[in-house]
């Protein structure tokens, strides 16, 4: 009788164990998954639109066509409806609006010394 319980417990663990495997790589495999696909959505939706318009500000040789289109970035990417949330990355998020930041701070003060610094912070 002992014997037979033994023999039973034996062949019952290895299943237990390899279903509570399998289940925990399918719950990581999962969040792979999700991870990538907001990863992917990040880089289409935000990522990309983002550095278009930074590059496209950086290239124009008119001060005031940069400042209008600097304005048009910002205003952009700081209203309810800007996909700027799909960003994963906090760090990018944070620079984000730290030049955000010194471009209110630029516009406010008008001194040369500060586009150095918001111009510093945009292509950091």
């Amino acid at each position: 009788m002992k014997s037979e319980f033994n023999s039973m417990i034996v062949t019952i663990i290895p299943v237990l164990l390899t279903g509570f495997i399998g289940y925990m790589s399918w719950i990581r495999q999962e969040k792979r998954k999700k991870f990538y696909h907001e990863l992917d959505r990040s880089i289409e939706k935000v990522l990309c639109p983002v550095f278009h318009a930074i590059r496209h500000i950086e290239n124009e040789s008119s001060a005031e066509k940069r400042e209008k289109n600097l304005r048009v970035f910002f205003d952009k990417y700081s209203s309810e409806e800007s996909n700027i949330h799909y960003i994963l990355d906090f760090l990018f998020l944070n620079c984000y609006y730290e030049t955000e930041e010194q471009f209110k701070i630029f516009l406010e003060k008008r001194d040369g010394g500060y586009w150095e610094n918001f111009w510093d912070s945009l292509q950091g």
